[in-house]
């Protein structure tokens, strides 16, 4: 399994490749969009599994079926409970606010990507 940090580095890469992506398909008035996103879509899953599961490695949390699955299909609501049950009292909030800035950061470059994409298509 790849390491943790490389994991969280592909998954902000992948998020930014489906938005440029997608706005060039826009620009190209292409149907590849909604094939790209996906396949953006599905790496995105497999990262952030990539991620639990080292990160689960390191602080010794037994995994369930449940969870896995969860931390796929449903990360926005399975990470934050991950984080809430896998580190020891004092350091869940500061994963809770590192998770939350992750989330921001990935946002924000989205939202800076599509509207530079948008502008582009005009």
């Amino acid at each position: 399994m790849i390491q943790s940090k490389r994991a969280l580095i592909t998954v902000f890469f992948l998020f930014l490749i489906d938005v440029c992506l997608s706005g060039y398909f826009r620009l190209r008035h292409s149907e590849m969009e909604g094939l790209v996103s996906t396949v953006c879509n599905i790496g995105v899953g497999i990262a952030v599994y990539c991620w639990y599961y080292s990160d689960s490695e390191v602080y010794k949390y037994e995994r369930s079926g449940v969870l896995n699955f969860c931390m796929i299909f449903l990360t926005i609501f399975a990470m934050p409970y991950y984080l809430i049950r896998s580190r020891p009292t004092g350091q869940k909030g500061k994963a809770l606010l590192k998770c939350i800035g992750f989330c921001a950061a990935v946002l924000l470059i989205s939202i800076i990507m599509e509207i530079f994409m948008t502008i582009l298509i005009k």
